[in-house]
């Protein structure tokens, strides 16, 4: 499942929703996103609505529980105005 594409409906769908997303990363923005092939896909998709920001890929986000998630969100916290999560279910 780590190595499974978005899919089809989630590349059309993506530049919606990106550019949804554009009016609320400003400032210091930092993406905590899952090395899994489709949330890499779904960034470099994302990028091209997005400004620059630093990215830090997390193999502890795959998967991840909510504590999980909430405990690599806090890690980073300080460092950012705004924090872009890309992950899976359940968190």
């Amino acid at each position: 499942d780590f190595s499974r594409p978005l899919s089809v409906r989630g590349q059309n769908e993506l530049p919606m929703v990106a550019g949804a997303l554009q009016p609320y990363l400003s400032a210091r923005i930092i993406c905590l996103c899952s090395p899994a092939l489709r949330t890499r896909q779904t960034f470099d998709i994302g990028t091209k609505y997005w400004p620059d920001m630093e990215t830090i890929y997390d193999e502890s986000l795959y998967n991840a529980s909510q504590d999980r998630l909430f405990h690599a969100i806090d890690a980073i916290a300080q460092k950012a105005d705004t924090i872009l999560v890309i992950g899976h279910n359940p968190a």
